[in-house]
């Protein structure tokens, strides 16, 4: 008998579920919400790493487990309303999980073609 046919194994190490994009600096998609203004580092369905580029508040704070939501502004002109919790946020990063508006997965393959 011969060994069964092995497909490709995932890497044990990546805890990640969904498949995560990467922007380059000059291509990152707009993000805006209330009192918040930045551009999309990476994101995955239910993800996004925002790199705050707005001035902020002194007074302005989120923290972790407060409810954010707001728009993602692709660069071919899509839109998608996001909501979700607030994982980290230092002022200049804000790292969401979102829970309750998700990115959808076509949204995100089709930022690969743009």
């Amino acid at each position: 008998m011969s060994d069964p046919v092995r497909g490709p194994q995932g890497d044990p190490s990546n805890r990640r579920n969904h498949y995560r994009i990467e922007y380059p600096v000059l291509d990152r998609p707009e993000f805006r919400a209330a009192g918040l203004e930045g551009h999309v580092a990476d994101c995955s369905e239910t993800g996004v790493r925002v790199m705050v580029t707005g001035a902020l508040p002194a007074e302005f704070t989120l923290e972790p487990g407060a409810r954010v939501s707001g728009t993602i502004r692709f660069s071919n002109g899509d839109a998608t309303e996001v909501e979700g919790e607030v994982i980290r946020f230092d002022r200049k990063k804000l790292v969401l999980h979102l829970d309750t508006l998700t990115i959808p997965f076509g949204k995100i393959i089709k930022q690969q073609y743009w």
